[in-house]
């Protein structure tokens, strides 16, 4: 129809010629726009959905996006390796090289690369012992606080002395000293330097596992929770002690392993203090056969590592230093030092 309405007007005479031809015109490009926009309707409808595509784009460049905008210490060990095999090679930069090279850039113009000032306690925190005692304990010029009670809830003695409390209450002026603290894992062994400074072998296993029975004559206790009912080979060949250990965990926050040569090791990965005691008529005997030895009055206690981006000024007393687990390095130390990696 369109065609022949087309052709008539072109047989008109010249006047109306004109007058028709552009309208003709005008509504032949209408109709050949409304002939595209058809074509192209149905080509798309033909053409496989891209939804998902431009999806999927998006994401990627959303992810770049957060890749350029994170730390260089955030970054996989993938990535630096590559990175570093990539770093002499002469050869077109292509997408992955572009944005490690642009988090590494801006890792190097931010603070990603400080120098990090790090000191960790030689042994476990002097549990019975609160972070300040009576001597001045401060961290660039800034008085540390006391530990206290409160700032322990999962310690089940001595709270105050703990690696926890202590980390805690040099945590409280961190704004002002820019050194933060952090409860490191309570271990029962590796106690050597603790002993060395009592002068005796009060801490650790005083030998591997022998085979032994627990129970009401003879118990282990650790963190108040009493470990009886069962017998464990020696070495605990078959992990029946570890077994009865770790099915505590949950109340005591402890778990239990062997070290390379058998002996009993029990670990508070949280820096909680961890009590050692056995009771009942056999407890000398089941002690020995354990071969680990009880905390006494004082239970074992975790290491405090001090953490800060520049040069820490630390002045503390020796009494500080003891309670800390000798965080200064030397015992006799009485004042100030000057820490850098």
């Amino acid at each position: 129809m369109s065609l022949a309405l087309r052709t008539t007007s072109a047989s008109s005479t010249s006047g109306a010629s004109g007058a028709g031809g552009a309208g003709g015109a005008q509504l032949g490009r209408a109709e050949s726009e409304r002939e595209r926009a058809r074509g192209g309707v149905e080509a798309a409808l033909r053409a496989p959905d891209r939804a998902p595509e431009v999806a999927a784009g998006a994401v990627r460049a959303e992810e770049r996006r957060r890749e350029l905008e994170t730390p260089l210490e955030l970054l996989s060990v993938e990535v630096l390796a590559d990175l570093k095999r990539g770093a002499g090679e002469r050869r077109a930069v292509h997408a992955v090289s572009e944005r490690m090279v642009a988090i590494t850039l801006r890792a190097l113009s931010g603070e990603g690369l400080r120098p990090q000032v790090t000191r960790v306690s030689a042994t476990g925190v002097a549990t019975e012992l609160d972070l300040r005692g009576g001597d001045t304990f401060t961290l660039n010029g800034v008085e540390v606080p006391n530990s206290r009670p409160a700032l322990d809830r999962l310690s089940y003695e001595a709270p105050a002395g703990s690696a926890l409390a202590k980390a805690a209450a040099i945590n409280e002026v961190s704004a002002q000293t820019g050194v933060r603290a952090a409860a490191l894992s309570t271990r029962t062994d590796l106690q050597a330097p603790l002993n060395a400074e009592l002068g005796a072998e009060i801490y650790g296993s005083s030998g591997p596992v022998e085979a032994v029975t627990l129970d009401e004559s003879g118990r282990l206790v650790v963190n108040g929770v009493v470990i009886s009912g069962m017998s464990a080979r020696a070495q605990d060949a078959g992990g029946a002690l570890r077994a009865a250990l770790n099915a505590e965990t949950p109340s005591t926050g402890v778990v239990a392993s062997l070290s390379p040569s058998g002996e009993l090791v029990l670990e508070a990965p949280d820096g909680r203090n961890i009590s050692v005691a056995y009771d009942g008529a056999r407890a000398a005997e089941v002690m020995a056969r354990v071969g680990l030895r009880p905390s006494g009055a004082h239970p074992y206690g975790g290491r405090v590592a001090l953490v800060s981006y520049h040069e820490v000024a630390l002045h503390l007393g020796r009494d500080v230093n003891y309670s800390l687990g000798d965080v200064a390095g030397d015992m006799g130390l009485v004042s100030g030092a000057y820490y850098s990696r």
